[in-house]
């Protein structure tokens, strides 16, 4: 697989373990995909093959980012870094994007927005009347990816939403609910055939897949991607 370098714009620490690594890459072989995600890769690491990382941006935004839970060597070396310095990367690569016309109705854990953030935005502007519907679940406000981001495209674009929960922190924001997501909310949406996109750990995509095919929702309208956490 071929790599390209990428060097560090900018880093926003969320928290102690979340950052979002804002980057560029100039190496024309360097491309994606919304909601595709990178390989990095790090001189004298333990995995030679590198980890994946999902991508937040999307192809048209001047930097690409990514966001990272430090909860492992590759994650740390991300988190360390600083504006000017770099690493190595693959292109994009993933499926995770239906490429639909349906309406999206997007279930997230964590950093898992990351590449389902990347897909609304790619998808809102093709297409300003698309429906997109996201449910997000965080441990507390402070770790919330691009909040500021999703915030004002509720307010540019009728249809879309961020319904963002909020999991271990008692007091809240009157735009926020307590609590997981919960899977009776999502289905509200299930009068229009939405797709549904479901992105975080593995137990978390388990869960939620397991609901939606409970509740008749066919394998052919879930599209997902789980990660170690």
């Amino acid at each position: 697989m071929d790599t390209c370098k990428a060097r560090v714009l900018a880093v926003e620490k969320l928290s102690d373990d979340i950052h979002i690594i804002y980057f560029s890459v100039k190496d024309k072989k360097f491309m994606y995909e919304p909601g595709q995600y990178i390989t990095v890769h790090f001189e004298g690491a333990s995995q030679v093959a590198g980890k994946a990382y999902s991508l937040a941006s999307t192809p048209n935004e001047a930097q690409c980012s990514i966001v990272v839970k430090k909860i492992g060597e590759f994650s740390g070396r991300l988190c360390a870094l600083r504006p000017g310095d770099t690493f190595t990367c693959s292109a994009g690569y993933g499926h995770l994007n239906p490429l639909s016309s349906q309406p999206l109705v997007c279930i997230t854990g964590g950093i898992g927005l990351a590449p389902i953030w990347s897909i609304a935005k790619s998808e809102l502007e093709n297409d300003p009347r698309h429906q997109v519907n996201i449910f997000c679940s965080h441990a507390s406000v402070s770790v919330v990816p691009f909040l500021a981001e999703l915030r004002g495209c509720e307010k540019t674009h009728p249809n879309f939403s961020a319904r963002l929960h909020i999991t271990r922190q008692k007091r809240v924001p009157k735009y926020m609910q307590k609590g997981r997501v919960s899977l009776e909310e999502c289905l509200a949406y299930e009068s229009t055939s939405p797709v549904y996109l479901l992105c975080g750990s593995i137990g978390f995509v388990r869960d939620m897949w397991r609901g939606l095919s409970d509740a008749g929702v066919s394998s052919d309208r879930i599209s997902a991607e789980s990660f170690f956490e």
